[in-house]
This record gives C-alpha cells, structure tokens and sequence, in this order.
C-alpha cells in the first residue's frame, strides 16, 4: 500500500470509528431515558420530506397506513422494532434494516434506495422510520437524497432538517460525509447541521414558527455533549405522563 494510500485509509478510519474519548457522544441525546417525555410531540407524525416519501417514528406508522390505505411502503430501519402488528391496513411491502445506532450504512443503503426509489416508482407512499425518526431513518433518507437526486449532502441534509427536527449522531454524520465523497458529491456541511436557512435559501420553503418542545438540532460533537448534558437536568417523566417516544 502507497504512503498516499495509507493516509487515505487512515483519514477514512478516522470519520468512521471514534475515539475511546469521543465514545459517549455515539448515541442520540434521544436515547436518554430522563428526556423521553420532552421529545417533541411532533415527531410522533410522518413528515413528508419529497412527494411520497415520509420520515417518521414508530408512533407514526399506523397512522400513515391508515392515511395511505392500500397504497404504503414501510421501511424500518431500527434493531429494537420488529416489522408490525399493525393494527391499520397493512402495507403493501415492507423492509426490515435492523440498524444500531452505530451501523455501517454502506451496508444497507443500497437496499435502502432501491426499496424507497422502487415504490415511489410505483406510485406508493413511503414511510421511513426508526423509534423517533430522527437519527437512523433520517440518516438513510438523506442518503437516499444524495444517492439519487445527487444532492450534495449540505443540500440534503439541511431540507431534511427543514421540514423536520432531526439530530443524526456523530457516527452517522461521519458516514454520510464519506458517502458523499464516495459518490463524487459535495460533502461539506457548513451551518446545514444548525440553520438550513442558511443553505441553498431558494431550494427551501417559507419557515413555520418553531414547534414547541424539544428540537435537538444536530451539531458538532462538543454542542451534542453540551445538549447531552443539559438533557440530564431535565426531569423524570411523572406518573402518568405519556413519552412520545425512546430510542
């Protein structure tokens, strides 16, 4: 192997596995327990990211079958969450990606792009999903974006973060820049990961007034540890309140 080689192998390794001291920042704040109440309830609805295709979590899917009786693709992209019951009309076609929060999406995203750009093809809605919608599934939905409109990944990523309150982790982020590289696309994300006003304005529509809740905006790894932290001090739920989701 060429010294040239070497480098590029070893700066490849570098955005794909993190240090023993950056290994805490792995996980989605979503994971933790104490904040599962304050998830935005807006996360428990299907955002539609492009006509037909919708990001959701798992409180999303059965009532995006119902909306889409007859006519839905459902992708779930989460190793805790088995494919149904449902308890609407079942979908059409289903897949199961049973990812990690730490996966290796090269992987799964072949299959992941051929599933949603085939039913989409067919004229079918398409619901990607995870247990909140915000890591995982939004990471495969922006390569999707990537892969097949040849979307630099800033692009993608901020329409995605436009239209719903994503938060992908470090490792998820570090293997979508590698895809884009892979794919000859832009892989710089600039501000797209804290305002995607601020990236390709003309591409994006009008934006809604915040929803309120919690919007865990994903950022570079010293702001997640910083939002990590603050998400310890907020409260257990109490009795009776109901947690829109847990990764």
């Amino acid at each position: 192997m060429s010294l040239l080689q070497r480098r590029r192998t070893a700066r490849s390794l570098s955005l794909s596995v993190p240090s023993p001291a950056a290994a805490a920042l792995l996980h989605d704040p979503t994971d933790r327990p104490s904040i599962a109440a304050a998830v935005d309830p807006a996360l428990a609805v299907a955002t539609e990211i492009q006509p037909g295709l919708y990001l959701g979590s798992v409180q999303s899917v059965d009532p995006f079958l119902a909306a889409h009786a007859g006519n839905a693709a459902v992708l779930n992209v989460a190793q805790e969450l088995t494919l149904g019951p449902y308890t609407a009309p079942p979908p059409v076609a289903s897949m199961h990606l049973p990812l990690t929060h730490a996966p290796d999406l090269h992987a799964v995203v072949r299959d992941a792009n051929a599933f949603i750009a085939g039913h989409l093809a067919r004229g079918r809605a398409v619901l990607v999903h995870c247990m909140c919608g915000v890591a995982r599934s939004a990471a495969l939905v922006i390569a999707y974006l990537m892969a097949e409109d040849r979307m630099p990944l800033a692009r993608a990523y901020a329409l995605v973060k436009h239209k719903r309150a994503i938060a992908p982790n470090v490792h998820l982020v570090a293997q979508l820049v590698e895809l884009a590289r892979e794919w000859g696309l832009p892989s710089e994300l600039g501000s797209a990961m804290v305002t995607p006003t601020d990236v390709d304005r003309d591409l994006l529509p009008p934006v809604p007034p915040p929803t309120p809740g919690l919007q865990l905006a994903a950022v570079m790894a010293p702001e997640i540890a910083a939002a990590m932290a603050e998400a310890d001090a907020v409260p257990a739920a109490e009795p009776g309140d109901t947690a829109v989701c847990v990764v």
